[in-house]
Protein backbone atom coordinates (compact mmCIF):
# COMPACT_ATOMS: atom_id res chain seq x y z
CA UNK A 1 0.00 0.00 0.00
CA UNK A 2 1.29 3.43 -0.93
CA UNK A 3 -0.12 6.92 -0.34
CA UNK A 4 -0.94 8.82 -3.51
CA UNK A 5 -1.67 12.52 -4.02
CA UNK A 6 -4.73 13.20 -6.17
CA UNK A 7 -3.46 16.14 -8.16
CA UNK A 8 -6.95 17.16 -9.33
CA UNK A 9 -8.10 17.92 -5.77
CA UNK A 10 -4.79 19.18 -4.30
CA UNK A 11 -4.60 22.91 -3.51
CA UNK A 12 -0.82 23.01 -2.81
CA UNK A 13 -1.29 24.17 0.80
CA UNK A 14 1.78 22.15 1.94
CA UNK A 15 0.17 21.05 5.21
CA UNK A 16 1.10 17.47 4.32
CA UNK A 17 4.79 18.38 4.19
CA UNK A 18 4.58 20.19 7.53
CA UNK A 19 3.24 17.16 9.43
CA UNK A 20 5.41 14.43 7.87
CA UNK A 21 7.47 12.99 10.71
CA UNK A 22 10.13 11.79 8.26
CA UNK A 23 10.50 15.10 6.42
CA UNK A 24 9.23 13.61 3.16
CA UNK A 25 7.66 15.69 0.39
CA UNK A 26 4.07 14.51 -0.23
CA UNK A 27 3.25 17.79 -1.98
CA UNK A 28 5.68 16.90 -4.77
CA UNK A 29 4.83 13.19 -4.68
CA UNK A 30 8.05 12.42 -2.81
CA UNK A 31 6.82 9.82 -0.33
CA UNK A 32 9.83 7.53 -0.71
CA UNK A 33 10.42 4.14 0.83
CA UNK A 34 10.73 5.79 4.26
CA UNK A 35 6.97 6.43 4.33
CA UNK A 36 5.38 4.10 6.88
CA UNK A 37 1.78 5.03 5.94
CA UNK A 38 1.14 6.76 9.27
CA UNK A 39 -1.60 8.83 7.51
CA UNK A 40 -0.69 12.12 9.24
CA UNK A 41 -0.58 13.80 5.82
CA UNK A 42 -3.98 12.35 4.92
CA UNK A 43 -5.52 13.53 8.19
CA UNK A 44 -4.36 17.13 7.79
CA UNK A 45 -5.29 17.52 4.09
CA UNK A 46 -8.19 20.02 3.77
CA UNK A 47 -9.23 18.75 0.32
CA UNK A 48 -8.82 14.99 0.92
CA UNK A 49 -6.25 14.88 -1.87
CA UNK A 50 -4.31 11.95 -0.42
CA UNK A 51 -5.45 8.34 -0.66
CA UNK A 52 -4.12 4.80 -0.49
CA UNK A 53 -3.30 2.86 -3.63
CA UNK A 54 -2.00 -0.64 -4.28
CA UNK A 55 1.37 -0.04 -5.88
CA UNK A 56 4.96 -1.13 -5.28
CA UNK A 57 6.50 2.28 -5.94
CA UNK A 58 5.37 5.90 -5.80
CA UNK A 59 3.78 7.71 -8.71
CA UNK A 60 6.18 10.07 -10.50
CA UNK A 61 5.87 13.78 -9.72
CA UNK A 62 2.55 15.00 -11.11
CA UNK A 63 3.13 18.74 -10.99
CA UNK A 64 1.18 21.39 -9.11
CA UNK A 65 -2.22 20.67 -7.61
CA UNK A 66 -5.11 21.65 -9.84
CA UNK A 67 -6.75 23.74 -7.10
CA UNK A 68 -3.53 25.65 -6.37
CA UNK A 69 -2.54 29.08 -7.63
CA UNK A 70 0.43 27.89 -9.74
CA UNK A 71 -1.75 25.52 -11.78
CA UNK A 72 -4.43 28.18 -12.32
CA UNK A 73 -1.83 30.73 -13.45
CA UNK A 74 -0.23 28.25 -15.87
CA UNK A 75 -3.67 27.33 -17.25
CA UNK A 76 -4.55 30.99 -17.83
CA UNK A 77 -1.31 31.58 -19.76
CA UNK A 78 -1.96 28.49 -21.89
CA UNK A 79 -5.52 29.65 -22.70
CA UNK A 80 -4.33 33.15 -23.64
CA UNK A 81 -1.64 31.68 -25.88
CA UNK A 82 -4.19 29.50 -27.65
CA UNK A 83 -6.58 32.44 -28.11
CA UNK A 84 -3.79 34.61 -29.58
CA UNK A 85 -2.85 31.95 -32.13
Amino acid sequence: MRIRRIVETCNDCAKCNAVCEFGLDPLRDGFGQECNNCTACMAVCPTDALTFTLRISDFPAQGPGHLGRQYRDESEIEIRTQEAA
